[in-house]
């Protein structure tokens, strides 16, 4: 379905232009895997996570104009943060008390922002690596995407019309009672694409 606003367990989900103007997105409900099994503390205990709220977000390249940024986010009082990443993929986090959710943003570039970035070297050993302040997007194909700071979604910015913008967003009730709410965060393995 066009949507201009997706309701979650936290927050509202908008796109929005630099005007702040929301802007129409195609969400369809997925289901990727039946079910994420997750251990639980030490026990390694089987906690099977229910998969039916995981949904596939799509921006055609064609309702976009080059160059321009658009925000892509829940706007909800929750504390969003860093979830996990893969390549080509990045995921937020955030929980409730009863919920787990996590969006997810397919990157394209992220093998041309690892060709930039500095590595990080501690005692001669580079154990990471660090963005430069500015990336230059002339290598970049598609769109670019960053997260926001907040970890409340991401912005973005076409660079050509050969691919549609593509976001993932699940999120888990926490069940069964008793499973420590961290175990729930291998919800972001939905939106890790």
């Amino acid at each position: 379905m066009t949507v201009t606003e997706f309701q979650t367990p936290c927050g509202s989900l908008l796109l929005t232009d630099a005007a702040g103007n929301r802007l129409p997105f195609d969400i369809v409900q997925e289901i990727w895997k039946p079910a994420l099994t997750v251990f639980h503390e030490y026990e390694q205990r089987n906690v099977p996570l229910p998969a039916q709220d995981q949904y596939t977000v799509t921006i055609p390249a064609a309702a976009l104009q080059t160059g321009a940024e658009y925000t892509f986010r829940l706007h909800g009082d929750f504390s969003f943060a860093y979830g996990d990443s893969d390549e080509r993929a990045v995921a937020n986090l955030a929980q409730t008390d009863s919920v787990t959710l996590s969006l997810g943003a397919e990157d394209l570039n992220d093998d041309a922002k690892d060709r930039q970035a500095f590595p990080v070297m501690e005692n001669g050993i580079c154990t990471g690596l660090r963005a430069p302040e500015q990336y230059d997007e002339s290598q970049f194909t598609a769109y670019a995407v960053y997260p926001l700071a907040d970890w409340s979604g991401y912005r973005f910015r076409l660079i050509d019309r050969s691919r549609a913008a593509r976001f993932r967003l699940a999120w888990v009730r926490h069940f069964p009672e008793g499973v420590e709410p961290d175990a729930y965060a291998a919800v972001t393995h939905w939106t890790i694409i």
